[in-house]
C-alpha cells in the first residue's frame, strides 16, 4: 500500500473503533487509574483518582492477572513442550530429544528476556480492557535474543481475516525528533531533520503497518516478499521510514472473551462496571453518611455570635430561652448501608473470580483434596483457555521460534538445531504442561489413578484381575497428564533390554534354586541310604 493508502485505511479503522472508547476509558478510570488514559491527555506519573472511594476493582484486577500469569506461564515451570503431530516419531529417542532442546532453548530465550515482565502488564489489559496486545521483535540489544513489548490499546487499530483472527494492525503513537533520528538515521524527512538539529523534543506522528501481503514471491526470502507486509510511516508528512516484512505476524493479540461480529474483546472488568460505578457512588455516600454521624451538623440559635466547637469547649446560652446548640440527626441507617456495600464488593470480586481463585487452607486438608480443590477452582477459567491457547501461547511460541532459528551461537552453530529427518515437515504442536492446563484434564487423570487403585484393591481377593491392566500405558497417560517431562522416562528399547536382563537374572535364580534343591535331596537320599546301611550293619 501506498503512504496515503495506509493513512487512509487507520483512519477508517480509528472510525470504527470509536464507539469503544469511552467505555475503556470508564474501565480505565475505575479499575486501573494508573494506566494512560484513552482519551485525552495525562502527564507521565499524574494519577487522576480522586473520584474514586473503592479499590475493589483494582485489587481484583490484580490478583486476576497475578493468577493468570501464574497459571499459565508461570516462571518458575515447564508450562509448555514442544511435539508434533505424529504419535509415534515423538516416542523415537532422536526426536525426543530434539523437541526437549528446542523447547529448552525457547524457554531459555524467555527468560532472557523481558517477557515476564510485559506479559504481566497484558494479563492486565485483557483483564480490563479485554484486548491484550504483545509485540515481539528481535532485541535491539546483543545481550539478549527477544524484546517484547505490551502496547496500550490507544495506540492500536486493527482487522481480523474471515476466520476472526486478528492478521492486521495499524499502530499510531508519537516519537520525538531525536528517537526517529536514532532509530532511522538519514531515512527520515527533512521536517524531522530540522527539529532534530533546532527541536529534538519535537513529537511526531508515526504509523506502523503491518498486515498480509497479497502480492508477493513465495521463492523468495527477502522482506519485502514475506507473507505480512511491514512499514513505517511519517503521517504528517506521508514519507515513509521503512519497509519490510515478517514471516510470522509479530503481534500477539488475545481476547478474553469476543462477541460474534465484534474484533475488540469483552473483559471481566467490562461485566463488572455497572457494580464497580454503583459500588464506587455507595461507598461515597457511605464515607459522607459516616462523616455526619460522627461530626455531625449543629443547630445553633439566630442570636449566637461566637461558638466554640473544640473538644472541652464551653458555650453559654440564655437557659430562660433554651437556646442550646445541638446536633442534626439526619436519621441515617449506617448497618444496612455497610451491608449492601458488602454485597456489591462480593460481587466484584466473583465476576474477577477472586473468590474461585483464592488460596486454599490446607491445613485441614490432605493433598489429595487440597489438589481436588485447586483443580476444581482453576477450571472455572476453561473457556477462556481455549481462546488464550489459540490466540496467544501457540502465536507467542510459533513466533519466537521464529526469530530463533536466524539466530546462531558464538561457534556459529544454529540456535534452533535442524529436526530429524523423520519428522522434517511435519506440524509442530504445543503441549501445555501449566497448571490452569492440567487442571483441564483432571478428570481424566483421576479416572485413570481411580480405576489402577479398585484393582490393585481387587487384586487381593483375585490376583487375575490386574491382567486386564496395561501398567505401562497407565503410568505414561498419567505422566502425561500431569506433564512429567518425558526425558524421566526410558525408551522403550531400553525398557525391553532391562526386562530381558531381568528376566535372564530370574531365571538364572531358579535354575540355582533348583540345583540347590536337588543337591539337597540327593543329600538326604544319601544320608538316608547311609543311615540305612548303618541300622542293617547293626542288626547282623
Amino acid at each position: 500500500m501506498t503512504p496515503d493508502e495506509c493513512i487512509h485505511r487507520q483512519e477508517q479503522l480509528e472510525t470504527e473503533r470509536a464507539t469503544w472508547e469511552q467505555t475503556w476509558q470508564d474501565i480505565i478510570d475505575y479499575c486501573i487509574y494508573n494506566r494512560y488514559p484513552v482519551i485525552g491527555h495525562r502527564e507521565p506519573g499524574e494519577i487522576e483518582h480522586d473520584f474514586i472511594y473503592d479499590s475493589t476493582a483494582y485489587k481484583s484486577l490484580m490478583r486476576l492477572a497475578a493468577a493468570l500469569n501464574s497459571m499459565l506461564t508461570n516462571q518458575s515451570s515447564e508450562w509448555f513442550q514442544l511435539t508434533t503431530d505424529d504419535q509415534e516419531a515423538n516416542e523415537i529417542p532422536e526426536v525426543a530429544e530434539w523437541l526437549d532442546k528446542v523447547s529448552q532453548e525457547i524457554r531459555e530465550a524467555f527468560e532472557n528476556s523481558n517477557f515476564y515482565t510485559e506479559v504481566h502488564e497484558m494479563y492486565i489489559d485483557m483483564a480490563s480492557i479485554g484486548t491484550g496486545i504483545l509485540y515481539i521483535e528481535d532485541s535491539p540489544t546483543p545481550e539478549k535474543d527477544l524484546n517484547f513489548s505490551t502496547r496500550h490499546i490507544r495506540e492500536i487499530y486493527m482487522a481480523e481475516d474471515p476466520e476472526g483472527t486478528v492478521d492486521t494492525i495499524f499502530r499510531k503513537f508519537k516519537m520525538t525528533a531525536k528517537q526517529v533520528f536514532q532509530k532511522w538515521g538519514d531515512k527520515v524527512s527533512d521536517a524531522v531533520k530540522s527539529d532534530y538539529e533546532k527541536a529534538p523534543d519535537e513529537e511526531h506522528f508515526i504509523l506502523h503497518c503491518v498486515y498480509p501481503r497479497e502480492e508477493r514471491n513465495s521463492s523468495k526470502r527477502d522482506t519485502k516478499n514475506m507473507p505480512w507486509a511491514s512499514q513505517w510511516i511519517e503521517i504528517e508528512t506521508r514519507h515513509v521510514l521503512g519497509e519490510g516484512g515478517y514471516e510470522v505476524f509479530p503481534y500477539v493479540v488475545p481476547r478474553w472473551t469476543k462477541t460474534s461480529g465484534e474484533k475488540y474483546g469483552r473483559s471481566p472488568a467490562l461485566a463488572a462496571l455497572p457494580d464497580i460505578k454503583t459500588l464506587n457512588a455507595m461507598v461515597e455516600t457511605l464515607l459522607k453518611t459516616g462523616q455526619k454521624i460522627a461530626d455531625p451538623p449543629l443547630q445553633v440559635p439566630e442570636e449566637t455570635i461566637d461558638v466554640d466547637l473544640t473538644p472541652g469547649g464551653i458555650n453559654y446560652f440564655d437557659a430562660q430561652l433554651d437556646g442550646r446548640i445541638e446536633p442534626i440527626i439526619i436519621g441515617a441507617n449506617l448497618p444496612i448501608t455497610h451491608d449492601l456495600v458488602t454485597e456489591l464488593r462480593d460481587s466484584v470480586r466473583d465476576t474477577f473470580y477472586v473468590t474461585q481463585l483464592q488460596l486454599i487452607d490446607k491445613r485441614d486438608m490432605t493433598a489429595e483434596e487440597t489438589r481436588v480443590r485447586t483443580d476444581e477452582n482453576m477450571r472455572v477459567l476453561g473457556p477462556t483457555f481455549g481462546r488464550l491457547q489459540s490466540e496467544f501461547m501457540e502465536r507467542l511460541v510459533t513466533r519466537v521460534l521464529n526469530i530463533l532459528q536466524y539466530i546462531l551461537n558464538v561457534d556459529g552453530t544454529p540456535r534452533i538445531p535442524v529436526p530429524p529427518e523423520v519428522i522434517q515437515g511435519k506440524q509442530l504442536r504445543l503441549k501445555y504442561m501449566s497448571p490452569l492446563a492440567k487442571a483441564q484434564k483432571f478428570d481424566e487423570y483421576r479416572s485413570i489413578t481411580t480405576t489402577v487403585n479398585i484393582a490393585g484393591q481387587w487384586a487381593g481377593i483375585d490376583p487375575s484381575v490386574l491382567d486386564n491392566i496395561n501398567f505401562d500405558v497407565a503410568l505414561r497417560m498419567t505422566a502425561d497428564l500431569d506433564g512429567t517431562p518425558k526425558k524421566l522416562f526410558n525408551d522403550p528399547e531400553t525398557i525391553q533390554a532391562i526386562r530381558q536382563n531381568r528376566a535372564q537374572q530370574q531365571q538364572v535364580a531358579q535354575q540355582l534354586q533348583m540345583a540347590e534343591a536337588q543337591a539337597d535331596i540327593k543329600r538326604k537320599e544319601a544320608d538316608s541310604a547311609k543311615k540305612i546301611a548303618q541300622a542293617q550293619s547293626e542288626n547282623e
